[in-house]
């Protein structure tokens, strides 16, 4: 019986840290709006795209952190990184930069 409940409490430890990795859409609100004017999406092997209503580009990030806490993303093209958390976006240039408020959002999953 007792290999039994470890056997249970391991397989709930373990689910419990899958799902750590779990952040696969991020969606953001421009200032004063309620409607979702933008999203970041998971697009596969370390991959995010983001898409938003003011342009037809989509922007590619390759995934830096994913953990509980936070998501942080790089985008070579522009040098600079963005970090999503349960309710903000912060963006900082290249690696010395200092993370700065872009917008309000939250997961999406």
């Amino acid at each position: 019986m007792k290999k039994i409940m470890l056997i249970l409490v391991a397989v709930m430890l373990l689910g419990f840290v899958g799902k750590a990795q779990t952040h696969q859409k991020w969606v953001y609100f421009s200032q004063g709006e309620t409607s979702i004017s933008g999203m970041l999406y998971f697009a596969g092997n370390k991959t995010w795209k983001e898409e938003n209503s003011a342009t037809t580009t989509v922007w590619v990030f390759e995934e830096k952190v994913n953990s509980r806490e936070e998501v942080i993303l790089y985008d070579k093209s522009r040098n600079f990184f963005i970090r999503l958390t349960n309710n903000s976006m912060y963006y900082k240039d290249g690696a010395n930069g200092v993370w700065t408020l872009l917008y309000k959002g939250r997961w999406d999953n």
